[in-house]
């Protein structure tokens, strides 16, 4: 019931840590948009020694010497360290070839480093693959393809192989008996795990499956924690007294993973509508 002592926290909380969950929900209670990167153009510094390195990677590649590409692609990542030019160059390369684990990496050593806080520099840090395949996906179920983005983003980093070690599989990491049961439910004419590392079917199954839980829950971060730990666990938690507020919900999932997991989405989210044009 202190108005005045609210504001003051919130107020310093956005100016404490605005890019995060915290900031990003105590601007919403001051009536403001949650911080945004300022506006700039994708341009990076060209560096013709970064240039042909990306040559060698592409051409090893192409000759399916993937081994030797990845000690070329190692070597390529520890030698950008050496300015903030040649960090960002070096990500932007690494992302146009959809090597965002590196790309993200690099992007993140150019800010500790003094790299502007641009929208130039968080697109490195939040970039979107296959974005045709992610709206059309989006749409075909109803989704806001931020959240499908931010999703991704923390699921699998964009990495259409990516296996966790639960097993789970590609970008929006489904789980192979999930992936069966959606794909029955889609008349798939034939199903195979293996279908899960191919983008467009995950995206596809993931969508689906996130919006069966919107179907389920009326809220996101009731979704989202659903989406991670399984319905299951979400029915239990929502038994517990005061989680009717989505904000106590969040912060009264017993699970360290998932509650990270749901304000990580969630912030994601913000930085992905600021940053794209959907």
């Amino acid at each position: 019931g202190d108005t005045a002592r609210a504001n003051e926290r919130w107020r310093t909380t956005v100016s404490r840590d605005p890019m995060s969950y915290y900031g990003a929900t105590s601007a919403r209670r001051l009536g403001r948009e949650p911080w945004a990167p300022p506006p700039a153009a994708d341009s990076f510094v060209r560096m013709p020694s970064v240039d042909s390195a990306f040559a060698r990677i592409d051409l090893l590649n192409r000759l399916g010497m993937d081994v030797e590409a990845n000690h070329e692609a190692d070597r390529l990542a520890n030698d950008a360290s050496e300015s903030i030019d040649r960090l960002l160059a070096t990500s932007d390369g690494f992302r146009s070839r959809n090597e965002t684990p590196r790309s993200i990496s690099l992007a993140q050593q150019a800010l500790g480093k003094g790299a502007p806080r641009d929208a130039r520099v968080y697109r490195l840090i939040y970039p979107v693959v296959l974005r045709d395949v992610l709206i059309e996906e989006s749409r075909a179920t109803g989704l806001d393809p931020s959240l499908v983005a931010a999703l991704i983003r923390q699921e699998s980093r964009f990495v259409p192989r990516a296996t966790s070690p639960a097993g789970a599989r590609g970008l929006m990491q489904v789980m192979p008996d999930v992936g069966r049961s959606l794909a029955r439910s889609l008349s798939f004419p034939l199903w195979d795990p293996v279908l899960l590392y191919q983008p467009d079917v995950n995206a596809k199954l993931g969508t689906r499956h996130l919006a069966d839980l919107f179907r389920r829950y009326d809220e996101l971060p009731h979704i989202l924690a659903a989406y991670n730990a399984g319905v299951s666990r979400v029915e239990r938690w929502n038994t517990k007294d005061g989680v009717d507020d989505t904000e106590m919900f969040t912060e009264r999932i017993p699970y360290v993973e998932t509650r990270d997991y749901v304000r990580i989405v969630l912030r994601n989210r913000d930085l992905y509508r600021a940053l794209y044009e959907w």
